[in-house]
């Protein structure tokens, strides 16, 4: 039957999103949607979901103008079924900050992100990966606005809020310990790492505590201590 079909394609496009197939992916969930709403059923949580699949589709795609209408659209639907704070609020939000910042739309850009954060900190606390996500995307706005010092503070945040987290990966704490150094190079807050030392061995706390040590230069050599030995071809 037609229900049975809209979960089907729903399910499948949400697969291919997963596996990165995403034009695959869109082709089901748009079949899905149009089939949600053939059954009356706009407005539920499964054809909300639908939507919601439809706009991360079009993130990856990097469809910002079309990422953004069908944010906006999710939005209306979701607050009609659910009310202003539901599942989908602060990813929402996320996702026109996101697209904004992209056509060089920094203030609704900085308003949705921060609304963003407010709504997810209702909903999660600041102990979740959501959170910390929310945090990053707001942070990425404030490098767009040059609030650079802001920037900085949240991606603070994320490091001392995700020591403290069972689900902060590897690659978590590496991207945030990137995001952080870049935003405090632009600041000039530590001096450039040189290539000697770039081994991820301490030395970017290094950096940012002031205390990377000093290497030795040309103008440190005093001179150049030669000599043989019957080891080897002399005397």
């Amino acid at each position: 039957d037609v229900a049975t079909q809209a979960q089907l394609h729903h399910t499948v496009g949400e697969i291919y999103v997963a596996l990165g197939a995403i034009e695959q992916a869109r082709q089901h969930i748009d079949q899905a949607v149009d089939l949600y709403e053939a059954l009356g059923a706009r407005g539920t949580r499964r054809h909300i979901d639908a939507l919601f699949t439809r706009m991360e589709v079009f993130e990856e795609l990097s469809d910002n103008d079309s990422a953004r209408d069908a944010a906006l659209r999710t939005q209306r639907e979701a607050e009609r079924a659910f009310g202003p704070d539901h599942r989908w609020s602060a990813r929402l939000l996320s996702s026109l900050a996101w697209a904004d910042l992209h056509q060089g739309r920094f203030a609704p850009a900085r308003s949705y992100a921060e609304q963003a954060l407010a709504v997810q900190r209702r909903l999660t606390g600041e102990s979740s990966s959501e959170y910390r996500q929310t945090a990053t995307v707001l942070a990425h706005v404030y490098l767009g606005t040059d609030e650079l010092a802001r920037a900085k503070a949240l991606y603070e945040d994320n490091l001392r809020l995700g020591a403290r987290s069972s689900d902060y990966s590897d690659g978590d704490r590496l991207m945030d310990r990137y995001n952080l150094a870049r935003v405090r190079f632009t600041m000039t807050d530590f001096a450039a790492i040189e290539p000697e030392l770039r081994e991820d061995s301490g030395e970017i706390e290094a950096a940012l505590a002031g205390a990377l040590p000093t290497l030795v230069t040309l103008a440190d050599l005093r001179g150049d201590l030669h000599s043989h030995s019957d080891w080897s071809d002399g005397v």
